[in-house]
């Protein structure tokens, strides 16, 4: 029987691998910008399930019809997060910690956050802004220049913090190509989409994305926070670009040619 899948789990192994590739790639470029600078950061890694893969085709079919081609709308098979934070925060994993233990830690973290009341949300959101490197937005944009002028396998950049999603979503997506060996010895280029973000941002995303998938069981109680931590967020990235805007000549071309894509 021919399977319904454009994909098989041939072809997640080698994403598997190349996000491998790719996260050793960027825990070393990492380790490089972020030496004796006042934050850390956290990589999470996932791959789409192929049921997964398949919802968003038939989703991409009934938005593009004929212009669908999976080897240009689906390059966020292999997945990668990296989350910028100011050392002196203290993550909240709260009781997640123990029963979770053989976890990344973004996966503990998002797991305490779906368990987040409205006003747990709240109290978390505002200490994250007592420490600036939690929100700090020129260092995801600084990072992502750095990035693009090591790694030549760049094929696009989408800014979705100029460019701020209506759900309030900020985060930059940076989708490099690494070379593996398939399984049948064929040499592939496997795309990797790592996404950008800071320790705000992440708060309000992950939120965002359980009541999207109706993890929460009373949406509505968390609209009035929602809002208000969406509109510091876009308070945050507005004054950015205008910091950008009054800087210099160079660091506008920096900055624009990562906004062009």
């Amino acid at each position: 029987m021919k399977s319904k899948y454009l994909f098989t789990n041939y072809d997640l192994l080698d994403f598997e691998k190349a996000s491998k590739k790719a996260i050793i790639y960027l825990n070393n470029m990492l380790n490089i910008y972020c030496k004796d600078k006042d934050f850390g950061w956290m990589i999470a890694d996932r791959i789409k399930s192929l049921d997964s893969i398949n919802d968003k085709i038939v989703k991409k079919i009934e938005e593009k019809g004929k212009d669908f081609n999976h080897r240009v709308d689906l390059l966020d098979i292999a997945g990668l997060r990296v989350i910028f934070y100011d050392r002196n925060t203290v993550i909240p994993y709260g009781d997640c910690l123990d029963s979770f233990e053989n976890l990344n830690p973004v996966d503990i973290l998002d797991k305490n956050i779906h368990s987040w009341s409205p006003e747990q949300f709240k109290i978390e959101f505002e200490k994250s802004k007592n420490n600036p490197g939690n929100y700090n937005v020129s260092k995801l944009y600084d990072f992502v220049e750095f990035l693009m002028r090591e790694c030549k396998s760049t094929v696009i950049v989408k800014d979705y913090i100029m460019y701020q999603k209506e759900s309030g979503y900020q985060s930059i997506h940076v989708i490099i190509m690494v070379r593996v060996v398939s399984f049948t010895g064929e040499i592939r280029n496997v795309p990797v989409e790592i996404q950008f973000r800071n320790y705000t941002q992440h708060l309000y995303n992950e939120c965002e994305h359980a009541r999207y998938k109706n993890i929460y069981k009373d949406m509505s109680a968390y609209n009035d926070v929602f809002n208000e931590a969406k509109r510091y967020l876009l308070t945050v990235a507005n004054d950015a670009y205008t910091d950008i805007l009054s800087d210099n000549d160079e660091k506008q071309k920096s900055y624009f040619l990562i906004r062009k894509y």
